[in-house]
């Protein structure tokens, strides 16, 4: 598996290669450090891993470069592999490690290409690159899928956009947890929330984020709502900020400047179960995705599912894909803009017990009987199957790089 990160590791890689291992195939990880600080070879959960590193990725000059060199080392170890193989499944983690496969997969038989669309890459690129950039990626992008053997996307409606250039089969792979994730639990001396509740009162309603603080995800609109609300409310409203990220320090020093640290609360990033332990006891998960962000259009966050897992409502972004499957599903509440009076007005509703229960029951219904990752396993061991059989090998050792 070939991806453009340092491999922390990534949780859709590692989801996907441990599934692969436990169907019989060989899987290793070739990764790019871009921050020159992980170390060159390791096992990871299992999963064999190299790392490549050159230039530090600081500016657009020495990302390329350092970009383009990884790319020639995926290639010569790749190359190795054919030799020694007689078939290598390359399976390229979203368009910047695309290349390589396409190029290995155009001169030989012996490999097999995989495309693996994490998100719509082309709008990724609108909000840090030129339009022109993102443009030619697309063009790009959709003249190699001619030579993928199966395409799998992170959603249906990327999977779908990626397939109109395409004649390979396909598959949507949602980034969702296991089932064993709605079994959670842990002392409440260990959850934050729990503490919050004896401090503010049991009635408490507490609305969480958590992830990758960054631009375009709402949370000055949450900063916003928090300054509406009143210290006399009933029930209590408090905001969690859970995680790091390039806006963190910003943002705090702005609630701090606001003076809302006593409503917004912040707490650095925490490994996933204690995560999901927060989760299951918030009253509501925050996903304010925002219009601005092209690629925001496509989202199916993972957050999404794991409110679902552990039976947690969401107040969602209303529009593109995100907005439509919380609609369908009836997992939570969404909003009609990212503002912070759009948000109390989404606290309000889900303040009705009524509501607030039948979101938590559908959530939790459509994540065991379809958006779990043992339903998503499923389907990534029957596409390698239908392009990639271990069987159709003289030697078995089918290698998915």
């Amino acid at each position: 598996m070939l991806v453009a990160n340092q491999y922390p590791p990534d949780a859709r890689v590692q989801k996907e290669a441990k599934s692969l291992m436990a169907s019989g195939y060989f899987v290793s990880v070739l990764s790019w450090d871009r921050e020159r600080n992980r170390k060159l070879i390791e096992i990871v959960d299992g999963i064999p891993v190299r790392r490549f590193r050159h230039l530090y990725a600081r500016g657009f000059a020495s990302f390329f470069v350092s970009g383009c060199l990884f790319l020639v080392d995926c290639l010569m170890v790749l190359v190795r592999e054919a030799l020694q193989h007689e078939r290598v499944v390359v399976h390229c983690h979203d368009f910047n490690t695309l290349p390589v496969g396409w190029l290995l997969r155009s001169l030989s038989g012996r490999f097999t290409l995989i495309y693996d669309s994490h998100e719509s890459f082309p709008e990724l690129l609108l909000t840090i690159a030129p339009r022109i950039i993102a443009t030619l990626v697309r063009a790009v992008e959709r003249f190699m899928l001619a030579r993928v053997d199966a395409v799998i996307a992170a959603n249906d409606v990327i999977l779908q956009n990626l397939l109109e250039y395409s004649k390979a089969p396909g598959v949507a792979i949602y980034n969702t947890p296991p089932l064993a994730v709605s079994q959670i639990s842990g002392p409440d001396t260990e959850n934050e929330i729990s503490h919050l509740r004896d401090q503010y009162g049991g009635e408490t309603f507490v609305l969480l984020y958590y992830g990758t603080i960054l631009r375009y995800r709402g949370l000055h609109a949450l900063l916003d709502a928090a300054d509406l609300t009143s210290e006399s409310s009933s029930p209590k409203l408090i905001f969690l900020v859970v995680g790091d990220g390039p806006l963190a320090t910003s943002l705090y020093l702005e609630a701090q400047q606001r003076m809302l640290t006593h409503k917004v609360r912040f707490y650095p990033h925490v490994a996933f179960e204690r995560a999901m332990r927060m989760v299951k006891a918030a009253d509501a998960v925050y996903i304010g995705f925002e219009p601005e962000d092209p690629n925001n259009y496509f989202a199916s966050p993972n957050k999404l599912f794991e409110a679902m897992a552990v039976g947690t409502p969401v107040l969602a972004s209303g529009f593109g894909f995100l907005g439509r499957l919380v609609q369908t599903l009836g997992c939570g509440v969404t909003l009609e803009s990212i503002t912070g009076p759009s948000i109390l007005a989404g606290i309000q509703r889900l303040l009705h017990e009524d509501v607030k229960k039948r979101c938590a029951a559908n959530g939790l219904y459509w994540f065991k009987t379809y958006y779990n990752w043992d339903v998503m396993a499923r389907r990534l061991n029957d596409i390698y199957r239908d392009v990639a059989p271990i069987h159709c090998t003289k030697n078995p050792h089918v290698e998915p790089i």
